[in-house]
C-alpha cells in the first residue's frame, strides 16, 4: 500500500501538572501549514542592515506571540473554566489571561510531548538504527 503524506489529524490529551488534575488535548502531528504558521508567527520585522558585500539581516521576533501561536497551533481542547466553572474557550485572548504557572505547566506539558514524538520520529526513520543515527554500509 502507497504511503499517504496527508498528516491525519489524531488527538491525545496530556495531564498537566497543577492541582486540579488540568489537562490539555493536542495534536499528535502538525501539518507544514501548522508548523510554518507559529513558527512565524512572532516575526515582527524584518530588514536589510548590510551591503552588497556583507549581506546580513536583521529580524525581530516576539518570542511570547510564537509561543502563543504554538500553543494554539497544538492545543485542541483544555480542562479550564472560569471563575463560574464555565469551560474557557481556547483562543489568544483566553491564553493570555490565565496566569504564569498555568502557561507554563501547558508549555512544559507541550515540549516534552513534542520531544518524545521527535525522539520516537528519529528512532523510526528509515535508514537509521534505533537511536535515530544513520546506518553504515559496508560492501
Amino acid at each position: 500500500m502507497k504511503k499517504s503524506y496527508v498528516v491525519k489529524a489524531d488527538r491525545v490529551k496530556l495531564p498537566i501538572e497543577l492541582e486540579d488534575d488540568e489537562w490539555i488535548e493536542v495534536k499528535t502531528r502538525l501539518t507544514v501549514r501548522e508548523k510554518r504558521r507559529f513558527r512565524y508567527a512572532g516575526f515582527t520585522r524584518m530588514r536589510n542592515v548590510g551591503n552588497e558585500k556583507n549581506p546580513q539581516v536583521e529580524i525581530n521576533v516576539d518570542w511570547d506571540e510564537t509561543e502563543t501561536a504554538r500553543i494554539l497551533e497544538y492545543v485542541t481542547d483544555w480542562s479550564f473554566v472560569d471563575h463560574n466553572e464555565k469551560p474557557l474557550s481556547l483562543n489568544s485572548e483566553t491564553l493570555g489571561t490565565i496566569d504564569e504557572e498555568a502557561f507554563n505547566a501547558i508549555k512544559k506539558a507541550l515540549d516534552k510531548f513534542v520531544e518524545e514524538k521527535e525522539q520516537e520520529k528519529k528512532s523510526l526513520s528509515p535508514g537509521t538504527d534505533s537511536g535515530g543515527r544513520l546506518k553504515t554500509i559496508s560492501s
